[in-house]
């Protein structure tokens, strides 16, 4: 046993010893069972990507004893955090040890108050630290053992070693590294470390040794400077001394101890003086060189030196001269004073002065505020309330007199006269003001409609059909016929057009964005001859008249066609599909400034040079930071839809990639932007028939939520394509959409969306007709939706126009906006803040030019 517990030393001797081995072994378990490991070192990442710099071991649910691996110094003993606590520390409660060879050994997620060491402890091989539990970010009950070296590096305590390669991986440590046997007296002082020597290298200490005050363990027994072994190293020659040896500095000291020259005579003073001894002295402990009274003396305060037979009597009620009489020069003294007049006045009693020789009275003295109408004498003039004659005087008219009193607050005087109860209806001067069911009166009448105007007549109330501007005509908004209740001279929408272009070819597929301020338009033009499609801009102002000349923005070998157009609030982004590059349909993308000119070059946003298939059908929209576009693309053999981002430079934040490829053949995107994320409408083929779908995705572009299936078509109806499109209004999502029903009917419908896509309401039919509908539009105002669609009968087509309250219901009669019996098509439509604002291809004069149109009701 004594051989094993030398070899034990010896071992801890070897653990603090530095080495260079890339981990150090330790010689204890640090759990009272033999271990789980639940995971190895680097076993896992953390969520920043870190390696898991320590090795994770099971503890029980009812809590496993946690013991040091090692000699060292507690540098960091945390013990208040609960078990559940997670986010703040990571390792909860926990203990951190410094070992002599520069290591450090952390352990981690004890149990709330179980600690068993403090900040500063020494601890031992095997000492029991605490019980182990989850505090901390910790997914259960166990214990992260970490081992630092002298650097802060995270090592492998279960890596090998240069000294011990056999105490690599799965390998306990009370195996590694053997036992050492030391037999041998080194230090020739006649004991080996076999037989206690706690230093082999030193023939000065060894069991048995005297124990001095040096820091060392000089007797090997218990421990370094013990007392009183130490301390009795210390002893001087003094009797009243006290000799000690220094805990931590290990140095020697002799203090006086007066106590230990005491001789219990109350009349003399005790005092041990060092390298002499005790002395006593006649008491006179303030040494003003009178004894104190009780030892015969005539001193009667022997604490203080002011006290004395000689000294002067001052006022400040002591007995100074010792006379037993005190302050008796001062006669006035505790009787009773007065200072200042009104409210200034205050009484006290004569007192010492601070100096101690007169007496003052003790009141303080205050001056006076401006008179305020309080009843009281403010200004301290003898006089109250004298700037306000008219108080206590009558006024008002009855039944609503009373008198003049002071306001609230002293500012002035104010009639006290009851103001009566609020104006009603009831033929009554409620108020007191000489008038009758004057307003507000007709505020008591409220009913809570928003269509009826409240009013009260002849002591009654009446709720008359709400007509704000007394044209005859009902607000639109409560089932009547104006669309403008607060204009008597407008009561129906009004509409006119304005031809954009001129031009020599076909002019199709407008698009258009407000400024604020002008109409920006782009649109497709043939002028160049086919194949040679180009796009153009040009701006309009509020009369609709065309501002400046057309701006060509392409200037390519084939067609560039249907571009998208978005403002930015300086300039504006064009996106389009074109085919100069090998015939294929590519997407490309430009920046104009507020004029139309083009800042850059194109920039390709897609290349099928290596892939199959083509792109398409797009849709741009502006975050306030950077673009979204979507588009069809065909190259994965299927019609899918793709999503690419761009900075505000035009310069692709990440490579095109499927936004939708999940549903069947989708087609026909429309992109826009909440100010948070973006909404997504399409179709898809399923079964041979077109569905509405819809979906969400977060500024990054990446889908969140589920996809919603806003309208279903089956063997009753089918869907042609262009026919969907979306509005964002600020709560909620709007769409509109035709479908082509196998009776023959066709129709335009509407629903709207919550922020996560959740249909708040069924779908809502907004026109019917025998003719073919296709290419909605639609847009929100602020108070109510405009939506426009296009009507096909035989070689001819319309474009038509309706207003829709919130819930999707109509207000006012149908507009029909194109004015020939020839095609109008590719219709698209804005809110300008006054007013609607559409464009639209028009081929009344034999070749198809833009058309502009404004439908307002006189804001």
């Amino acid at each position: 046993m004594e051989k094993f517990k030398m070899g034990a030393l010896c071992l801890v001797l070897w653990f603090l010893l530095p080495r260079n081995s890339e981990a150090e072994e330790f010689l204890y378990l640090p759990i009272t069972r033999t271990p789980v490991i639940t995971s190895g070192f680097c076993g896992y990442r953390t969520a920043s990507g870190a390696c898991h710099g320590g090795i994770d071991y099971d503890v029980r649910d009812d809590g496993d004893g946690i013991f040091a691996a090692a000699d060292g110094v507690v540098e960091v003993a945390e013990d208040g955090w609960l078990n559940t606590y997670h986010g703040r520390r990571v390792y909860g409660n926990y203990v951190q040890i410094l070992h002599d060879n520069g290591y450090r050994t952390i352990y981690a997620h004890f149990k709330r108050g179980s600690l068993e060491v403090s900040v500063g402890d020494e601890v031992s091989v095997g000492q029991l630290l605490g019980i182990g539990d989850n505090s901390g970010w910790s997914t259960g009950s166990h214990l992260h053992f970490e081992v630092r070296d002298s650097s802060g590096r995270k090592v492998d305590p279960y890596g090998d070693s240069p000294s011990y390669p056999n105490c690599g991986a799965n390998h306990l440590w009370v195996n590694c590294p053997p036992t050492v046997w030391v037999d041998e007296d080194r230090d020739a002082d006649t004991w080996t470390v076999e037989e206690g020597d706690c230093d082999d290298t030193n023939p000065n200490i060894y069991p048995g040794a005297v124990e001095r005050c040096n820091g060392v363990d000089d007797n090997c027994a218990d421990g370094v400077d013990e007392e009183p072994a130490a301390s009795y190293a210390c002893r001087d020659s003094v009797d009243c001394t006290i000799d000690a040896c220094m805990v931590g500095a290990h140095v020697c000291t002799n203090r006086q101890n007066d106590a230990a020259c005491e001789d219990g005579d109350p009349c003399t003073t005790n005092l041990c003086i060092i390298l002499t001894g005790c002395r006593a002295i006649p008491k006179d402990t303030d040494l003003d060189g009178f004894v104190d009274i009780s030892c015969g003396g005539d001193d009667c305060d022997d604490s203080n030196m002011a006290i004395r037979p000689d000294a002067a009597e001052k006022c400040n009620n002591i007995d100074d001269d010792c006379d037993t009489e005190t302050d008796e020069d001062w006669l006035l003294l505790g009787t009773s004073c007065n200072v200042g007049f009104g409210e200034c006045r205050r009484s006290g009693i004569w007192v010492c002065e601070p100096l101690e020789r007169a007496t003052v009275c003790d009141a303080e003295y205050i001056s006076g505020t401006p008179e305020l109408c309080d009843g009281l004498d403010n200004d301290c003039d003898t006089e109250t309330d004298e700037d306000w004659p008219e108080l206590g005087t009558a006024c008002g008219i009855f039944p609503c007199d009373g008198t003049y009193v002071c306001s609230l607050g002293g500012s002035g005087s104010y009639c006290n006269a009851s103001p009566g109860m609020p104006e009603t209806c009831d033929g009554l001067d409620n108020d007191c003001d000489g008038e009758t069911d004057e307003s507000p009166a007709e505020f008591s009448c409220g009913d809570g409609n928003d269509c009826t105007v409240d009013s009260c007549v002849l002591g009654a109330c009446r709720h008359f059909s709400r007509d704000r501007d007394g044209d005859t005509h009902g607000d639109d908004l409560c089932g009547g016929t104006d669309c403008n209740d607060l204009n008597p001279a407008v009561w129906e929408y009004a509409f006119s057009e304005s031809r954009l272009t001129n031009s020599a070819g076909d002019s199709n597929s407008p698009a258009v964005a407000w400024t604020g301020s002008e109409l920006g338009i782009v649109w497709e033009d043939w002028r160049a001859g086919i194949p040679n499609a180009e796009i153009y801009f040009a701006r309009a102002d509020t009369s609709l008249a065309r501002i400046g000349d057309e701006v060509r923005v392409t200037n390519a070998s084939w067609g560039s066609r249907e571009p998208s157009l978005s403002w930015t609030g300086s300039e504006y982004g064009v996106a389009w599909y074109d085919l100069r590059v090998d015939s294929r349909s590519e997407v490309f993308f430009t920046r104009l400034d507020s004029t139309g000119l083009e800042i850059g070059d194109d920039i390709q946003l897609t290349d099928h040079f290596a892939l199959s298939g083509a792109s398409y059908e797009l849709s741009l929209t502006w975050t306030g930071s950077d673009y979204g576009i979507v588009f069809q693309d065909s190259r994965l053999s299927s019609m899918d839809i793709f999503f690419v981002r761009l900075d505000s430079g035009g310069i692709a934040i990440a490579p095109e990639a499927p936004a939708i490829s999940d549903s069947g053949p989708e087609s026909f995107p429309v992109l826009v932007w909440t100010g948070s994320q973006y909404g997504l409408a399409y179709t898809v083929s399923i079964d041979g028939y077109q569905q509405i779908f819809f979906a969400r995705f977060d500024s990054s572009g990446v889908r969140t939520g589920a996809v919603t299936r806003v309208a279903s078509f089956d063997s009753g109806g089918r869907f042609y394509a262009e026919t969907v499109d979306l509005v964002w209004q600020g709560r909620e999502f709007a769409l509109v959409w035709t479908k082509n029903m196998a009776s023959g009917a066709r129709e335009v419908y509407f629903r709207r969306l919550d922020a996560a896509g959740v249909p708040l309401a069924p779908e809502v039919l907004v026109a019917t007709s025998p003719d073919i509908i296709y290419r909605v539009a639609i847009a929100w105002n602020g108070r109510e939706y405009g939506v426009i669609w296009q009507e096909s009968s035989g070689m001819l087509a319309n474009v038509y126009f309706v207003r829709l309250a919130e819930a999707g219901s109509r207000l006012g009669t149908v507009i029909r906006i194109s004015s020939t019996a020839r095609n109008s098509e590719k219709e698209v439509v804005v809110w300008t803040g006054h007013e609607y604002v559409m464009a639209w291809s028009d081929n009344r004069d034999s070749d198809w030019e833009i058309y502009l149109g404004r439908v307002s009701c006189g804001w």
